[in-house]
């Protein structure tokens, strides 16, 4: 599979753009019930600018794929790994 998103880590979270170097969401380590994963996150920002445009954010098939395989590989590294 060709990578499209571009992944960008900045502090705590990465930041993921498509190929037109539009910001889609973040990629962060949260709660999801019982454990902490890396999860896709939309943030507010990006979810006012959809609504203020009266849009829905849409992931592709393709997107949610390479989004999963880069959070499957951030939830399998060890604490210490950078």
């Amino acid at each position: 599979m060709e990578a499209r998103l571009r992944f960008e880590k900045h502090e705590d979270v990465y930041r993921v753009y498509n190929s037109s170097d539009v910001e889609l969401c973040w990629v962060a380590k949260v709660r999801n019930g019982q454990w902490m994963h890396w999860s896709i996150m939309i943030t507010p920002k990006i979810m006012q600018e959809c609504l203020d445009n009266d849009q829905c954010l849409t992931f592709s098939p393709g997107c949610q794929d390479e989004i999963r395989e880069f959070c499957k590989k951030l939830n399998g590294r060890k604490k210490d790994d950078n």
